[in-house]
């Protein structure tokens, strides 16, 4: 889960349950004063009762005749039962129906002044007292419709506006935090850009001294350091790179000009034929270091310019064919779609990635023979170049761009471990891509796919 979204489920969880509990203060008060307020108005009914009682003399004698008046609060479905001290039943209100009590509440208020009971909507207000002399049970029953209607009416409020209020603050609690968390969502799309040609890209900075301007600070601070150490390193590879290529150079010209002597044993040619291979292959390690530091340069793409790459892949061939004469070139171009095998890219660097590809064909070859193929598609051209030698393993696949990895099948071959890495980089500059794949156990494809649009569209 995202941090937006744990702040917005945070927030609106505490918010909904606090106000759930607001909602629920808010109902069970408005329950308990309705309770207590029509029970004062059946308290009402019974001292009315009281009074009538008292005032009327003849009331529990036999024979006589009496009707209680209604009070100006007139109870909805209201009865009225009276009973004197043994129990028995001397007045009620009830007409056309039979009628029937609990005799177990009689008992009750024996012990109890008073005693309330609600049964669904119906609520029994009960008392006893004496009354000159003699015992007398009271019971109002009544129904509080105007007060459960209230009381309903009002449930159906609450919970209409906690379902709407929650709803508002869950949507708003989430845009807030969008909002609030827009500039990490920025620092997160600028932090991956990020990589290591393109180390002086900066965070967006405020004045203000929130989290996130501090933050912005901090990793743009970490970002001129990365960068100062990463320039250092290619300054000093380069630097070296330079100062042992020069004295490299001096002594090949040497051992050449000592080869060309005609009366040289046989043995010593041999020797200074050996060591001038050494010494050639440093001189193409140390160019491989000169030109791996000089793609970390910005801004690369600004120099491209529209090239054929079948000119570019003729002109690598021809240059390889200067040290492997022998190796023969299968090449092919699909017209079905009318190539225009037009890059945009530097020639010269272009050049280096297929010179590079050409030379691991001849040395890893078993017939000295590579097959290139082109296919161009509406949105990019692709180039497969493949041949057939001893298999590779499965580990030493996944380190085949890799800087200085050498596999297997490499231990009695000559070379540095740089062409694949430095042919990766040059791709990677022209926003190309390289594959590595293997279509049976001895044939070896190397797929290459450039974009056909221009670089800064």
């Amino acid at each position: 889960m995202s941090l937006k979204r744990k702040i917005a489920f945070n927030f609106s969880i505490a918010y909904s349950l606090i106000f759930a509990v607001v909602m629920g203060i808010i109902y069970y008060a408005s329950y308990d004063f309705r309770k207590e307020e029509f029970l004062e108005r059946l308290r009402d009914k019974l001292d009315f009762t009281l009074q009538f009682i008292l005032k009327n003399e003849n009331f529990g004698k036999e024979d006589a005749n009496f009707d209680i008046e209604e009070t100006e609060d007139e109870l909805f479905h209201d009865e009225l039962l009276i009973f004197n001290q043994h129990k028995q039943l001397l007045y009620s209100t009830v007409k056309d129906k039979k009628i029937s009590w609990e005799q177990r509440l009689l008992y009750q208020l024996d012990q109890i002044n008073e005693l309330h009971i609600q049964q669904k909507d119906m609520e029994l207000l009960g008392t006893s007292t004496q009354i000159r002399g003699e015992k007398y049970y009271i019971f109002v029953t009544a129904q509080d419709r105007t007060g459960q209607l209230k009381l309903a009416f009002l449930r159906y409020i609450l919970v209409i506006v906690y379902f709407i209020t929650t709803g508002f603050v869950w949507i708003f609690s989430y845009n807030f935090a969008k909002k609030l968390l827009s500039p990490l969502d920025r620092f997160t799309e600028q932090i991956t850009e990020i990589t290591a040609h393109k180390l002086t890209t900066k965070l967006e900075e405020n004045k203000s001294e929130g989290e996130l301007s501090i933050l912005a600070r901090a990793f743009n601070t970490m970002m001129i350091r990365i960068n100062d150490v990463f320039q250092s390193q290619k300054e000093f590879t380069a630097s070296a790179s330079h100062e042992i290529r020069t004295p490299l150079t001096r002594i090949a010209f040497q051992l050449q000009n000592l080869s060309n002597k005609s009366d040289l044993a046989p043995g010593l040619r041999a020797t200074l034929l050996n060591v001038t291979n050494d010494i050639d292959q440093l001189s193409h390690l140390t160019s491989s270091l000169i030109l791996l530091t000089q793609f970390d340069r910005e801004n690369i793409q600004q120099v491209f310019k529209e090239e054929r790459i079948d000119e570019i892949i003729f002109d690598a061939y021809e240059t390889i064919l200067k040290n492997y004469p022998n190796l023969y070139l299968d090449f092919k171009i699909d017209e079905s779609q009318e190539p225009t095998l037009i890059i945009h890219g530097i020639r010269s660097l272009l050049e280096v990635v297929f010179i590079n590809l050409f030379k691991n064909a001849a040395l890893y070859s078993e017939n000295s023979e590579v097959a290139v193929s082109i296919q161009e598609k509406p949105a990019e051209l692709r180039i497969s170049m493949s041949n057939r030698g001893a298999a590779i393993p499965t580990e030493d696949r996944k380190k085949l761009f890799e800087a200085f990895s050498r596999g297997q099948n490499a231990k009695n071959i000559e070379g540095s471990g740089l062409g694949l890495k430095i042919v990766q980089r040059i791709l990677e500059y022209h926003q190309a891509h390289i594959y590595y794949t293997s279509q049976a156990k001895k044939i070896h494809v190397f797929t290459l796919i450039f974009p056909i649009y221009p670089i800064n569209q």
